[in-house]
């Protein structure tokens, strides 16, 4: 009896796990919908107790003859639900790990992009406003000191440029016997005049043995040595010319530009049809040696001194750090060729002005901006010389072309 008491229940236990099993394993696929499922877990979810069972399960569902086989049933059954529910387990945990794996791996992903990009960003947002306020220090700071300012050499210009024009128009003057000029009593007298001047000053050892001049002069030969005269530099720095080197320079200038000069034409002469047609040939050749005299005029211009004592000042202060022209003289002034010399080499020269701009960029942008302006302005006064240069190439070539005509008609 008691036997088959144990039997009855473990029948009506076994009933009440199948249909817990069966409840828990199907609320489990109703969840894991859309993914995958196991072969396996098939027959198991095909098993249902008998509905409605039977009034007395141990009479009408246990079958008490075949105790046995209603054990191998009872585990087999028991082993497939089992095996159900292990593999709905197994599967909802890959699933689930492998999402979250998944979200992880996008999660972490997209977090170094959005930290690159920050990063870069910030790199960006850095290096403008560093740029910035570099622009902006360079421009109204009060913290860089590094400030070259030779701008009072701009007073110059005007000086410079009326020399060349009074320069260049004398010498076109003593060429013609114009403006009391020694030519004016002829081609022979201007000759002797230049003889005179020569050996007053400039006489050499040669001139006195040969009996030219009496003695030697105080600047031997420096009216016909360019390097003594119009391109001499004091102690080999200063291109300033002093008074003896500059009135040098001119006795130079009227040697090579003016060494014949025509003088005046005797009324009795300009009146005749000859005369008229020597005139014409005379106006040419006074034309055309003007470009010569206004390019010298221009190079002694050049390297006159300037009375300013601003610019003075500003240019012995900076060639005093400037390495090689601490003894660099302005006695006499300073003429527009050194005023930008020192403008352009102070650059390069300066070793603590350098230093300066190797260690702040405020610094550094203000040279740049100075270096931008004395290479513009280079670049204007280079043009300007090409002028004169292409004037002088355009005389030669009518001079030529003049002479090959002459040539063909006498032939």
């Amino acid at each position: 009896m008691m036997t088959k008491l144990l039997k009855c229940l473990a029948a009506s236990v076994f009933a009440v796990s199948v249909t817990i099993t069966s409840a828990a394993a199907q609320q489990s696929g109703n969840q894991s919908s859309g993914g995958s499922s196991s072969g396996g877990a098939g027959d198991a979810y095909n098993f249902e107790v008998p509905n409605p069972a039977p009034a007395t399960c141990c009479h009408g569902y246990y079958d008490h003859q075949n105790a046995n086989g209603n054990a191998v049933q009872i585990m087999k059954n028991f082993n497939q639900k089992l095996a159900a529910v292990q593999l709905a387990i197994i599967e909802a945990m890959r699933l689930s790990t492998g999402q979250l794996s998944g979200n992880l791996r996008e999660q972490t992903g997209a977090g170094h992009t959005l930290a690159d990009q920050q990063d870069d960003r910030e790199t960006v947002k850095s290096v403008e406003s560093a740029r910035l306020d570099a622009i902006r220090e360079a421009t109204s700071g009060t913290t860089s000191c590094r400030v070259i300012s030779g701008t009072i050499g701009g007073g110059t210009e005007a000086a410079t440029e009326q020399f060349r024009q009074e320069f260049a128009k004398s010498l076109t003057g003593h060429e013609r016997g114009a403006n009391g000029s020694p030519a004016e009593k002829g081609t022979a007298f201007a000759l002797q005049a230049n003889v005179m001047m020569h050996c007053a000053t400039y006489a050499d050892e040669a001139d006195v043995a040969a009996g030219i001049c009496p003695s030697v002069g105080k600047l031997p030969g420096a009216d016909l040595n360019v390097a003594d005269s119009l391109f001499y530099k004091k102690n080999g720095l200063s291109m300033t010319l002093d008074d003896e080197r500059l009135e040098a320079a001119k006795a130079f200038t009227v040697h090579a530009v003016t060494p014949q000069p025509a003088g005046q034409m005797l009324p009795q002469e300009a009146n005749t049809p000859q005369g008229k047609e020597k005139a014409a040939l005379r106006a040419a050749a006074f034309a055309r040696n003007s470009v010569a005299a206004d390019t010298v005029a221009d190079f002694m211009a050049r390297r006159t001194p300037s009375p300013d004592n601003k610019l003075a000042g500003w240019a012995k202060d900076m060639a005093s750090k400037m390495t090689g022209f601490e003894n660099m003289d302005f006695g006499k002034g300073v003429s527009k060729n050194d005023w930008l010399a020192i403008y352009s080499r102070g650059f390069l020269l300066q070793g603590d002005s350098l230093g300066n701009s190797d260690q702040s960029q405020v610094t550094a942008i203000k040279d740049i901006k100075n270096m931008m302006a004395v290479q513009l302005y280079q670049n204007f006064e280079n043009y300007l010389l090409m002028e004169k240069i292409a004037m002088n190439l355009a005389i030669q070539t009518s001079i030529l072309v003049e002479q090959s005509r002459g040539l063909n008609q006498t032939q």
